[in-house]
């Protein structure tokens, strides 16, 4: 049963996504479709078997592309999404209470922690201001997930979709830990050029939200970004992103900087 159901996500995933004339959209209701899927995947997700089975990456895929793809402005479609958050977070608060002291579990539950973050970061994006039903459990979590080395790849990607839907109160407390989180990334080798320009997008994007706010947190920041531009084991890439964060901070800190 959960084969077949893991499978006939899968196909739906090809037959909507890898269809380049979409003709699925003249024969069906995809508000309808899109929810009895992200039903049937959180059911999938829901039960221990997917995990022994290898289903895990086919059901994150295809979840993540019909939820960034889906309607959100149909009430059904965000009502289902607001569960499949709720879901996730239950899930990732399972993965973290799983960590030991150094920030690690095991090879298969940092993999699903990542996942579990990616796909919060794909509904918080679509949901935007829906997500409020579920923004108290997210502040409580942030912490653990801020000090989680272990899924700091799925983690900032959710971090920076949550910088968007926070009160700038709880967005300026989280800045100290924001920022650390980007720094550690940037001087650790064990994360790739991807995660390094994700983290260093980060501390622009606080920036861009938080604007003249953000000038409280300058003498942090700005020896992140000095110590990443004299880098020399950086990827030139990097070194871009934090140019571009250097410049979001002047304009939005201004004689702070």
């Amino acid at each position: 049963m959960i084969v077949g159901g893991a499978t006939a996500i899968g196909n739906l995933h090809r037959a909507i996504f890898e269809d380049p004339d979409l003709t699925i959209r003249e024969f069906f209701d995809l508000n309808a479709i899109f929810q009895e899927a992200i039903g049937a995947g959180l059911r999938c997700l829901d039960t221990d078997a997917f995990v022994s089975r290898g289903l895990e990456t086919p059901i994150f895929d295809a979840l993540g592309d019909i939820v960034q793809n889906c309607d959100y402005q149909d009430a059904g479609t965000r009502a289902v999404l607001v569960e499949l958050a709720s879901a996730v977070l239950t899930n990732l608060e399972t993965q973290l209470n799983n960590l030991d002291a150094s920030g690690k579990t095991g090879e298969r539950a940092d993999f699903l922690a990542n996942n579990y973050c990616g796909l919060m970061q794909a509904t918080i994006v679509r949901l935007e201001g829906g997500i409020a039903a579920v923004r108290g459990r997210l502040q409580e979590m942030l912490g653990r997930i801020c000090a989680a080395p272990a899924i700091r790849v799925g983690a900032i990607l959710m971090l920076g979709a949550l910088q968007h839907v926070l009160d700038d109160e709880t967005l300026l407390m989280m800045a100290p830990d924001l920022v650390r989180v980007a720094d550690e990334t940037l001087n650790d080798v064990n994360f790739d050029t991807q995660c390094k320009r994700n983290a260093t997008g980060l501390i622009q994007d606080l920036a861009g939200s938080l604007g003249e706010k953000f000038a409280v947190h300058v003498d942090q920041v700005a020896p992140v970004l000095h110590r990443t531009l004299e880098a020399n084991d950086l990827d030139p890439t990097v070194k871009t992103c934090a140019i571009m964060a250097v410049g979001d901070l002047c304009l939005t800190t201004e004689a702070n900087f």
